[in-house]
């Protein structure tokens, strides 16, 4: 009996250090080594060249991170609750006070950004900030994105400035992309209820070139 328990404390013990174990980092595949951290803590210090933020204490306003994430947005009967001849059913990103106030300034500020089929391109805008979260309205109704950026100023052209990763992006807390993420899933199928509140969250699969 004795025998037993020493075994099966020597495997769990086996599965815990197995489990803790962490890939090192590889200038080389930076991505690699940060997709281990994806749904855990990142570690409270970088690799050399990445950055929590941009470094930049004054701040230059709003630019944005081109992606090509895409969020279908179904009913519980599979059909699409975007329509792009209609403008009151279009996402709109309200990170800043204007758009909050006025949705359709959004679109106005941003026309490339419409929807052109029944879906939502996600828009990403970055300020320096790991962190940042605003509300994504849609059909009345108040959804939470919440980004994490990590920057980096390894290979920017003319060797300066910093380039922002999405680390991780989260709809109501619920994870959809990660620029780490290998192979990357970019169509995010949600279905919302009569009410608005999301029954189901997909992630679709489509492979890294």
């Amino acid at each position: 009996m004795r025998r037993f328990w020493f075994v099966l404390s020597l495997t769990l013990f086996s599965l815990v250090i197995t489990a803790c174990e962490k890939l090192e980092f590889d200038p080389d595949n930076p991505y690699g080594y940060f997709e281990q951290f994806i749904h855990r803590k990142l570690p409270k210090h970088l690799p050399e060249h990445w950055f929590f933020d941009d470094g930049n204490d004054v701040g230059f306003g709003y630019s944005y991170r081109a992606n090509s994430c895409v969020i279908y947005f179904l009913d519980e009967q599979g059909n699409n609750l975007i329509n792009p001849d209609d403008r009151s059913t279009w996402p709109v990103p309200c990170y800043k006070d204007e758009y909050v106030a006025d949705p359709d300034s959004f679109y106005d500020d941003y026309y490339l950004h419409s929807p052109r089929s029944n879906r939502y391109m996600l828009f990403a805008p970055v300020e320096g900030r790991h962190i940042m979260t605003y509300p994504l309205r849609f059909r009345g109704r108040d959804y939470e994105i919440k980004f994490e950026y990590l920057y980096t100023d390894k290979g920017i052209s003319g060797g300066s400035g910093m380039y922002a990763n999405i680390f991780r992006c989260k709809l109501e807390d619920r994870f959809i992309f990660s620029d780490f993420e290998n192979p990357q899933k970019k169509n995010i199928i949600v279905v919302l209820d009569k009410d608005g509140d999301i029954v189901s969250l997909q992630r679709e699969e489509v492979e890294k070139m």
